[in-house]
């Protein structure tokens, strides 16, 4: 009965150790867990339908502003100053708009599905790198240890 006890109170101090670590690990882990939902907080707030927008019609102005540089045209804003007229890259048709909103809206969207695999991943190698993997390989160099200590023969 003795040697039973004495097992239950070894695996007992085991599993105490084997929770200080994994306790440990992850308030030193905070910070990556902060930073992988940081990412994927920002990819679904980019999903309003107002950012959207803004992201669409930004990407328009800036297209416009590239071709007409390309080809040797002024910059609108210089055309603005010294003509008066309105910045013809600030307006855009509806249709345009749309199109290119459902172009912006797929690709936050296969933004955020990469972010959530991402956190999935993260979670996945940290769980198994970090918290099973050291703490099943010290049981079982313990375990090996103990078994190797009951089997040795002292040659008297």
């Amino acid at each position: 009965m003795r040697p039973l006890k004495k097992s239950r109170t070894l695996r007992a101090g085991f599993a105490v150790c084997c929770l200080v670590y994994v306790v440990w690990v992850v308030y030193l882990g905070l910070n990556n867990f902060g930073m992988v939902h940081s990412d994927y907080r920002r990819a679904g707030e980019r999903l309003q339908p107002e950012r959207i927008r803004e992201i669409a019609f930004q990407e328009l102005v800036d297209q416009c502003r590239r071709e007409s540089k390309r080809l040797g045209r002024p910059r609108s804003a210089e055309v603005e100053s010294v003509t008066g007229a309105e910045d013809p890259c600030l307006s855009w048709p509806e249709n345009v708009l749309e199109e290119r909103q459902k172009t912006v809206a797929k690709r936050l969207l296969d933004e955020k599905s990469r972010s959530g695999r991402k956190l999935v991943l993260f979670y996945v190698f940290f769980g198994i790198v970090f918290l099973i993997l050291p703490v099943v390989s010290i049981y079982l160099l313990l375990s090996f240890f103990i078994w190797l200590w009951r089997n040795l023969q002292f040659v008297r």
